[in-house]
């Protein structure tokens, strides 16, 4: 049979429907064609419900109950339950049900099931799973939304995940993205390089920087925690605007002199400081790094707990690195000066020999043949000033 006898066949099909099926309420068990309006159902394919769809080009209907293939694309004016395939999209003007897959895009008002499509999926409505290649845009996400590039939400019940972008109105569980995560009120985010939320209840994890207004969580970031209010910033630095922030003086045991900023919320703090070691006549400079955290508050008593690392570089290549935890006896002075003293446990590590006397009296060593590595017991005491 030539494909021309075929598709003459098709249309006589379509237009030698019995009277007694058009009565049916327009249904077929199975529509065949090889592009509207060349099938079973004829040029008023679009007023039809079927069970079984397949089309060598574009398939148009109504409604599509159980499954659908296209060539090309499927055209459903109305609503789709079951299975949806095409190979560049698949566009269901009300609700589809099931799984719909395209080489290109989904688009329809709401999705209850699975869409996945190579480029987008779009629901003007809800959508519950979504996956595309590029962008998903809901405008209720209950579920998860999973793209290449970016994904678009107002309401988002779940999960956003994309390798760029997530934005969101309002998410009740996590963003994750590779580079950016942006809400109004939101659960958790965790992004390469920047969030930013109106209201947090969860935490903020960012390889730069975090922002938002009311934190009711963690940040946590590679550099900068910026909020209106936030109890637990862990970062270099944090900019808290109901937090604290000051400028320190400190030396340790080993004659190493820091001035340093401490900045944070109302129990953790980062510490950042830069300075010098007064031992060594050669030059050693100093960088600090680290957390702390308020443990107690008692007027102008206090107690902070702090974990820094410290590394001391003699700008020849050689490298001392110290990790410690110290504990921060302190007492106010007014509103604005603090003096604090305590002991601090290390682990030191060394390249350079002519520095492995910084610490006079460790507590265990181990000489290499390119290093040296220490615990010891030190003391740190400083004082300083609120911004």
């Amino acid at each position: 049979m030539t494909c021309r006898t075929f598709c003459l066949m098709l249309v006589v099909a379509g237009s030698l429907r019995a009277t007694a099926q058009e009565q049916s309420a327009k249904q077929q068990p199975a529509h065949i064609g090889l592009s509207y309006p060349i099938s079973s159902n004829g040029k008023d394919a679009a007023n039809y419900t079927n069970n079984f769809s397949a089309h060598a080009l574009v398939g148009v209907s109504r409604i599509e109950n159980g499954f659908a293939m296209a060539g090309i694309g499927l055209l459903i004016k109305d609503s789709a339950n079951g299975v949806q395939l095409s190979g560049l999209i698949n566009r269901i003007g009300n609700n589809a049900r099931g799984v719909q897959a395209a080489g290109i895009a989904n688009t329809m008002k709401n999705s209850y099931g699975f869409a996945a499509a190579g480029i987008a999926n779009k629901a003007s409505g809800n959508a519950e799973i979504q996956l595309a290649g590029v962008v998903n845009v809901a405008n209720n996400a209950e579920g998860m939304q999973a793209a290449g590039i970016v994904n678009l939400g107002h309401k988002v019940r779940g999960l956003q995940l994309a390798g760029v972008s997530n934005t969101a109105e309002v998410v009740t569980g996590m963003q994750l993205a590779g580079i950016v995560n942006v809400a109004g009120n939101t659960g958790s985010q965790v992004a390469g390089i920047f969030n930013r939320a109106k209201n947090l209840e969860g935490i903020q994890v960012a390889g730069l920087v975090n922002k938002a207004a009311k934190v009711n969580g963690i940040q946590v970031s590679g550099l900068l925690n910026i909020a209106d209010s936030s109890d637990y910033p862990i970062g270099i630095i944090n900019i808290i605007r109901n937090g604290s922030r000051y400028i320190s003086v400190s030396i340790d045991e080993s004659a190493t002199m820091l001035a340093s900023f401490r900045s944070g919320g109302r129990v953790l703090y980062g510490i950042v400081g830069l300075g010098y070691n007064a031992r060594k006549t050669d030059g050693l400079y100093a960088a600090e790094a680290g957390v702390g955290a308020n443990l107690l508050q008692r007027g102008d008593f206090g107690v902070q707990a702090e974990v820094a690392g410290l590394g001391l570089f003699d700008m020849k290549g050689g490298e001392y690195y110290k990790s410690m935890l110290r504990v921060l006896p302190s007492w106010s002075f007014g509103p604005r000066w603090r003096v604090w003293a305590g002991p601090s446990f290390a682990y030191i590590h060394t390249d350079m020999k002519h520095a492995a006397d910084l610490i006079s009296n460790p507590i265990w060593e181990k000489v290499k043949e390119n290093s040296i590595e220490q615990l010891a017991w030190g003391f740190v005491g400083g004082v300083q000033v609120k911004l």
